[in-house]
């Protein structure tokens, strides 16, 4: 019998609390309870049914195939519920169902993932002494700039008691050319007088021994006045290198200043990003311990275990796949749906699904073939399940 629902008939949660142990609920989910009783019955009704008053089994087919149907159904609700019954072995991991997601959780090899994770930590370990290296190196920049500050403090005082010596210099040059003014006045006088008294001695060869003179001096005169303005140039030059050294001693303080500061955010940003890798590392360690993804990329999922093969059928938005519990092997089956709920008919091997856009319900095999709409209904069904023994 297939029962239509038009919202989720059956949720199943289960809760994983990573602390001292792993908590799976089973009996108070009421359709497990509801299938444990039906169980329990079912075993009541076959021991009046098929055991003499000797408690032996009476053998017949119709006994033995609702022994083997009754085990069956055991095997499937032990699986989906997590039940573990007397004589049934415990399965090696734990299925899980989120979101998007469905996750195979190992419970055989904790010992390996605990090896792992404190590799991790030891990596980790290793990334903090690097950023300690890392900020000596930045303390120890920080004190070359300040032994270079205070070389420049010391050139400073050099420097000026340069500049005061060139000025002294520039005045001495110009008493100099004050005193080459006055002398070459008093030669000039000097000539003429000689000039007057000898002119008829001396004749034309004295004249023009006096005019080269002259010449000379002249020329004398105008290289002091331009070494005079070299001087004054070079004086001027002086005080603008001076002003730019004090500009940059004081942007070298500033700059001294701001690395201080930055040092420091740096220290305490190193801290704090510390602290948060470290936390989400463990947080991401812990959430991940002993898990799998065998599916990722699932918009809503439905799924659907089939005991007698071993299959899981996963429902997405748009296709079936089935998923083969002894080797993970993935394989999608039905595509182009828009399927909303699944369900396994393990007796008669068959695969039916909803479809709430499309108000159908269709089944298949549970290969994905012979494809076949079985009812359209007049309501938007979002749920199905599946009872094979009505």
């Amino acid at each position: 019998m297939i029962l239509i629902a038009t919202k989720n008939i059956v949720g199943i949660h289960i809760l994983i609390y990573f602390a001292t142990s792993l908590v799976v609920c089973n009996n108070d989910i009421p359709f497990c309870r509801k299938r444990l009783n039906e169980l329990r019955e079912n075993e009541k009704d076959w021991r009046n049914r098929c055991l003499n008053g000797e408690g032996q089994n009476l053998a017949t087919p119709r006994c033995e195939a609702d022994k083997e149907y009754n085990y069956e159904r055991m095997c499937m609700y032990k699986k989906i519920c997590f039940h573990i019954n007397k004589g049934l072995p415990a399965e090696p991991y734990l299925l899980i169902k989120s979101t998007s997601e469905i996750h195979a959780i190992d419970l055989t090899t904790p010992k390996t993932t605990v090896a792992t994770q404190t590799t991790n930590i030891a990596t980790l370990k290793t990334t903090v002494a690097t950023l300690k290296t890392n900020v000596a190196t930045l303390k120890t920049t920080v004190a070359t700039l300040k032994t270079n500050v205070a070389i420049l403090k010391t050139t400073v005082p050099t420097l000026k008691t340069t500049f005061i010596t060139l000025k002294r210099t520039v005045a001495i040059l110009k008493t100099t050319v004050a005193i080459l003014k006055t002398t070459v006045a008093i030669l000039k006088t000097t000539v003429t007088a000689t000039l007057n008294t000898t002119v008829a001695s001396l004749n034309a060869t004295v004249a023009a021994t006096l005019n080269t003179t002259v010449a000379t001096l002249k020329t004398t005169v105008e290289i002091l006045k331009t070494t005079g303005a070299n001087l004054k140039t070079t004086a001027k030059t002086l005080k603008t290198t001076v002003a730019t050294l004090e500009t940059t001693v004081a942007t070298l303080k500033t700059t001294v200043a701001t690395i201080k500061t930055t040092v420091a955010i740096l220290m305490t940003t190193v801290a704090a990003t510390l602290n948060t890798t470290v936390a989400a590392t463990l947080n991401t360690t812990v959430a991940t311990l002993n898990t799998t993804v065998v599916i990722s990329g699932l918009a809503r999922g439905r799924m659907e275990i089939d005991t007698v093969d071993n299959n899981l059928y996963i429902a997405d938005s748009n296709s079936i796949s089935r998923v083969n519990l002894v080797d993970m092997c993935v394989e999608v089956i039905l595509q182009n749906l828009s399927v909303d709920d699944i369900a396994v008919d393990w007796i008669k091997r068959r695969l039916y699904w909803a479809e709430y856009s499309k108000k159908q319900i269709s089944v298949a095999n549970l290969d994905g073939k012979n494809k076949i709409v079985l009812m359209n209904t007049t309501s938007y069904p979002s749920g199905i399940a599946m009872d094979p023994t009505w």
